[in-house]
C-alpha cells in the first residue's frame, strides 16, 4: 500500500509517496507555470500508472480545494 501527499502552491506542486511504513518512496517538485490543476492532473496520472495500490490521497495548499472536490479526497489545511 502508498500513500500521496500533493501541496498545490501558487509557483510550484511538491508530492510525496510513503508506503505502508511510512518511508518515502518519492517525493517530486513541479514549477506549475500557472496550471496547478492540470499539473496536479499529470502528476496523478504517472503516479498511478506506476502504483496501483494507492491507499489514501491528501491534498494541501492554495490549488488543493478544487482538487480535493474533483478527486473526492481529503483538504489538509497546512497552516
Amino acid at each position: 500500500m502508498h500513500y500521496l501527499g500533493i501541496d498545490i502552491g501558487s509557483v510550484a506542486l511538491k508530492s510525496a509517496l510513503l508506503d505502508s511504513d511510512a518511508s518515502v518512496v518519492e517525493t517530486c517538485y513541479i514549477r506549475t507555470h500557472g496550471q496547478p490543476l492540470e499539473t496536479a492532473l499529470s502528476l496523478l496520472k504517472k503516479i498511478l500508472s506506476s502504483y496501483n495500490d494507492i491507499a489514501a490521497i491528501a491534498v494541501t495548499g492554495y490549488g488543493s480545494q478544487v482538487l480535493s472536490r474533483l478527486l473526492d479526497v481529503p483538504f489538509v489545511n497546512e497552516i
